[in-house]
């Protein structure tokens, strides 16, 4: 029986220590708390030890400035000159070597590193131009040793402290970063889901949009409306087109009455008729540059004026060369006088008619409210689909995210775990880790 009661109230030393997740910052926060407290404890202990124990060597230097070799003492003539020498240069670098009382940071840590690298400067000096010194100086060099010495067991006495400090302080951060990467984890995992849920919804919202949009475009398509645009579209189609057959056909006559006209010109050059030769460049010129498209030009009239006085002596030329007539085209245009003139004449009204045509199809087409309203549907099913298989995009890769998160969860949280008992020092349960939801 009293076996059983020893048992059953004697601590069990490896049962786990339970561990609550939520309460882990708080718990650093304290252990941070502790660390510091103690460092503090330590460094502020220590600190009025070093701090006369640097006043006493700063004294030593300030001493060493102000003394010279005995020239009784007992040295070698060659040791007392190096001792001469080097005295004033070990005074000015000890000196320099202790820093002011307030040079020294009020962190524990910064202090112990700061004090361990003046202690090593200190030493350094002594070791250096020091030992010539010693020869002529013992006593003020074993004085100086001793405040070292002080200075040297307090950095020990710090260090015992300090360095399972700041193990601890390592195993501390070590929580804290399994710690924030299990907190991080839990809550991207649940931003992902939170805007996949978003983004769902709005797709349920905008699929019944795009399908009333479809309806709606289908329908307008079918329009009488919509249909007398489409005619207007063709028109404008056809129109142009039409305007570029009659240029090119312009384009034609030129060509053609050039070949004979440049026949004739040659042939009135060797003859000496100077001014028909004129006659026809100017003639050229005014074809050539003759415009369809101007508004002031209804007729033919500029080009008439300048041909009709020229046909009778071109017409003479090709009646005495028959040669210089190649195509029935070239034939054509100089039947008679009015042959041409009415050619182009004709052109120039049906460029007219073709232009006004295009004027008023594209009236037509800019005030079509179906085209408007087509117009407005089509730019708004863009718009949907865009967002959409964007949204759609996006929860893909949500989905691969969250799937790589609950991947990681557990090894992060059996880290954290991992952490903690080395923080603790014995094995630890964890409760009320968040839960990934699905």
């Amino acid at each position: 029986m009293a076996g059983f009661l020893k048992k059953l109230f004697s601590k069990d030393d490896n049962s786990p220590l339970i561990c609550d997740y939520n309460t882990i910052p708080s718990d650093l926060e304290s252990e941070e708390n502790s660390v510091s407290a103690s460092l503090n404890d330590v460094a502020k202990r220590s600190r009025g030890i070093i701090s006369q124990a640097l006043k006493d060597v700063a004294a030593v230097a300030d001493n060493f400035m102000n003394l010279k070799v005995d020239s009784d003492a007992e040295l070698n003539a060659r040791v007392k000159s190096v001792v001469e020498r080097s005295l004033p240069q070990f005074a000015a670098a000890l000196r320099k070597t202790v820093p002011d009382e307030d040079s020294f940071p009020e962190d524990p840590q910064e202090y112990y590193n700061a004090v361990a690298e003046t202690l090593k400067s200190v030493t350094k000096c002594i070791r250096g131009q020091g030992r010539y010194v010693i020869a002529a100086f013992p006593e003020e060099m074993k004085e100086l040793k001793g405040h070292i010495d002080v200075i040297g067991r307090e950095i020990n006495s710090m260090n015992g402290t300090f360095r399972p400090a700041l193990e601890k302080t390592a195993r501390i951060d070590a929580v804290s970063k399994s710690y924030e990467r299990c907190r991080d984890i839990a809550e991207r995992h649940g931003a992902l889901l939170e805007e996949n849920m978003r983004l769902e919804k709005e797709i349920g919202d905008s699929e019944p949009e795009l399908s009333e949009i479809e309806r709606s475009i289908s329908e307008l398509k079918d329009s009488s409306e919509y249909g007398d645009y489409e005619a207007a579209i063709a028109g404008k189609t056809a129109a142009g087109e039409e305007l570029v057959r009659i240029a090119d056909s312009l384009h034609l006559i030129t060509a053609n009455l050039g070949n004979v006209l440049r026949k004739v010109s040659y042939a009135a050059e060797k003859d000496g008729a100077k001014e028909l030769v004129k006659d026809i460049a100017r003639f050229e010129a005014a074809l050539n540059a003759y415009d369809l498209s101007a508004e002031e030009k209804e007729d033919a009239s500029e080009i008439e004026t300048l041909w009709s006085p020229l046909y009778s002596a071109v017409a003479g030329y090709v009646r005495d060369n028959p040669s210089f007539i190649k195509t029935k085209s070239e034939e054509r245009l100089l039947t008679d006088d009015g042959a041409l003139i009415s050619e182009i004449s004709g052109l120039r009204k049906s460029y007219a008619a073709q232009k006004q045509s295009l004027s008023e199809y594209v009236l037509k087409i800019e005030s079509s409210d179906a085209a408007k309203r087509l117009a407005e549907l089509s730019s708004r099913r863009t718009e949907l689909k865009e967002n959409l298989q964007r949204s759609k995009n996006t929860i893909a890769s949500n989905k691969d995210a969250v799937a790589g998160l609950e991947a990681e969860y557990p090894s992060a949280c059996e880290k954290l775990t991992e952490a903690l008992s080395n923080l603790k020092g014995k094995p630890v349960q964890l409760e009320n880790l968040p839960q990934l939801p699905q």
